[in-house]
């Protein structure tokens, strides 16, 4: 029987592509406690269905009452993005909902950098970014494993490896390794998941200790950030509909002062991407 599982693709639509890890199939980091619905597999090996949605709007409603609006304006599948009424960036995707390309903004209007993506399906092979002027700066090259659960990433200008990212069969992140340009790892983080769900994280851990926990009870996850020490940094209750899009999301926290009582809404547009198929 064809399960549907709604997946949310982080890396397309809400990633900070700024940072080298929205070169990887999903930004966990960013999302590290969405859930995607329904059963990961029925145990029969049956074939699942993704599909990635639409975003309309986010706005941010802060403790001292101001409020921070996020637009998504689609035409087919290329995106304008805006934060307050100025353009963040402009994207576009493929059917699946996979990005292909981000023109960045800066705040008076003219363009900042770019970034190219090519692609195999889900498979990132490489990514190219220019600089405002339109100069290639940097290109970064990926070698993925035969069953795609490895990908090593590489700057092919300096002829270093940047990072190294594992997942297991249905595309969830393992781990990722930071490198220097001396090879070794300076930064590592890992994940643990839920069995019978897509995308919930249960657990991450930074440099072998955990930083982040997740919770889930139906719609509602309950997710708390520590910091290196152990501490509590802040705490939020996520609630997300029937296809795991997070609609409501409320923070607490004792000391950072700007999450406590912060207020994240969301809506959606009724058009998602194409869904794409998986054994």
């Amino acid at each position: 029987m064809l399960r549907l599982i709604k997946y949310i693709n982080s890396l397309v639509i809400y990633g900070d592509p700024m940072k080298k890890i929205q070169f990887i199939l999903i930004s966990i980091l960013l999302v590290s406690c969405d859930k995607i619905s329904d059963a990961l597999s029925d145990g029969e090996g049956d074939v699942l269905e993704y599909s990635i949605g639409k975003p309309a709007s986010y706005v941010i409603h802060n403790p001292d009452g101001t409020t921070n609006i996020h637009q998504f304006k689609w035409d087919g599948n290329n995106l304008s993005r805006y934060r307050d009424n100025d353009l963040y960036y402009e994207a576009k995707f493929d059917d699946y909902g996979y990005a292909l390309e981000y023109q960045y903004y800066k705040p008076d209007g003219s363009k900042a950098e770019k970034r190219v993506y090519e692609r195999s399906k889900f498979r990132v092979l490489n990514q190219k970014i220019f600089d405002p002027s339109g100069n290639l700066v940097r290109k970064d090259s990926s070698v993925w494993s035969n069953d795609s659960l490895e990908v090593k990433v590489y700057d092919t200008f300096k002829g270093v490896l940047l990072f190294k990212e594992t997942f297991d069969k249905a595309n969830r992140f393992l781990s990722i390794q930071d490198y220097d340009t001396t090879g070794n790892i300076i930064l590592e983080y890992e994940w643990k998941w839920d069995t019978d769900y897509r995308k919930r994280i249960l657990e991450r851990s930074r440099n072998g200790n955990i930083d982040s926990e997740c919770t889930w009870v139906d719609y509602l996850s309950y997710y708390t950030r520590f910091d290196p020490a152990g501490n509590i940094l802040w705490t939020s209750t996520r609630e997300v509909n029937e296809f795991d899009d997070q609609l409501i999301t409320t923070y607490e926290s004792e000391s950072i002062p700007s999450y406590q009582g912060r207020i994240t809404i969301w809506t959606w547009k009724a058009e998602r991407f194409k869904p794409y198929y998986t054994e």
